[in-house]
């Protein structure tokens, strides 16, 4: 592959394993440092081989590490161990990825990469289905190669690659019938994991690409081709998706359960008294574990973060949702506003802020804004 004889080569093919290990990290939630210190590693050594200098913007990842170390130093729900560690070393992870410079070539080699990802992810899960290699509770995962991964934290990367191919479908002219079937591929896997919020998650990816394209260009082709393919996915989850997974999606009650709610406001009491600052890394999941509940954690990564880093992380947070914001390139708007929805609403229904969940987005999109821009992504004939 010619792009693999750029400058870049090194960080790109860091990137794509790092992108590996959120789907076959040997763990059933969220990857944990253990997990990406093979990337962890060799990146901090090209950084310093190549005598890279620290963007003066991403000090803020610093000053959100100390947040947290503060938070955690004087809570009293949180012991001050080795989370408080990794989570300042994932920081500096996002810090150095995003020290990096890349082309928008490189980046489209990724994307390619990406989606090739997705699709093995997704023949994973439709073996495992087909042999009935169940994780459990109706659901599917990559089971049937031996590694037992919630598919919660599976559906993240085919739905980031969702995003992707639908940014391609509405900018280029090309590929039509190709994009589309990996669409329903990607969309058919995500439904045999049985999970909601994630099979939501890419309806609404769908709707907000096709209405965007209409109201931006007003091209009412696309509202057409976008009801019917928002009709064509009902039809494949109510006909081809086992029936005891669809029931899932179409039962009466498949919204209804309240154990979400209670763990999500469980918290809610102790952070008042510590709203400032926090209640520290680690705090909820020590706080919930003693509420008597089915589980000892959030299932919220974001609300997690408010809990534990307080208004002041919030503040810094946003901060750095701006300055990505800032640097978007026109051109590229339908991209990251697909790719917030695919990588935000996921893991506001899963656990991992001190692990690869929370800090996966910030890096993408931190390596990719950064190369908008610059210039932009966009490399398809609109």
């Amino acid at each position: 592959m010619t792009y693999l004889k750029k400058k870049n080569s090194i960080p790109l093919i860091l990137l794509c394993i790092l992108s590996s290990i959120t789907v076959f990290a040997p763990v059933p939630d969220s990857a944990s440092f253990r997990d990406v210190i093979i990337v962890f590693i060799p990146i901090i050594l090209y950084c310093i081989l190549q005598k890279k200098c620290l963007v003066k913007s991403l000090y803020i990842y610093i000053l959100l590490s100390f947040e947290a170390i503060l938070a955690s130093a004087f809570s009293i729900y949180a012991e001050f161990e080795r989370t408080v560690l990794t989570y300042f070393l994932f920081a500096l992870l996002t810090v150095l990825f995003a020290s990096i410079k890349f082309s928008r070539f490189q980046l489209h080699s990724f994307i390619k990469y990406y989606k090739f990802l997705s699709i093995l992810c997704s023949s994973l899960i439709i073996l495992s289905w087909f042999y009935g290699v169940e994780h459990g509770w109706n659901r599917y995962s990559i089971g049937i190669i031996g590694i037992e991964r919630n598919p919660n934290y599976i559906n993240a990367v085919l739905l980031l690659a969702i995003a992707f191919i639908l940014h391609e479908f509405i900018c280029s002219p090309k590929n039509k019938v190709i994009l589309v079937g990996e669409i329903f591929y990607l969309m058919f896997a995500c439904a045999l994991t049985g999970t909601r919020a994630a099979v939501l998650t890419a309806c609404i990816a769908v709707v907000f690409a096709f209405l965007y394209r209409i109201v931006k260009d007003l091209k009412f082709y696309y509202l057409i081709v976008g009801g019917m393919l928002v009709l064509l996915i009902g039809i494949i989850v109510i006909n081809y998706v086992p029936e005891e997974i669809s029931a899932r999606f179409m039962g009466e009650d498949s919204f209804e359960d309240k154990t979400r709610m209670i763990m999500w406001t469980s918290n809610f009491i102790p952070f008042m008294d510590h709203w400032f600052w926090g209640m520290g890394i680690g705090a909820t999941t020590i706080y919930t574990s003693h509420l008597g509940l089915k589980v000892d954690n959030m299932h919220n990564v974001m609300l997690q973060f408010l809990y534990e880093q307080g208004v002041v992380g919030l503040v810094l947070f946003f901060l750095i949702i701006k300055s990505i914001l800032k640097r978007i390139d026109k051109m590229d708007v339908l991209l990251f506003l697909l790719m917030f929805i695919t990588l935000y609403i996921p893991i506001c229904f899963q656990n991992g802020l001190v692990g690869l969940t929370f800090w996966w987005p910030l890096i993408i999109l931190e390596i990719f804004s950064r190369t908008s821009t610059k210039e932009s992504l966009s490399i398809y004939e609109t």
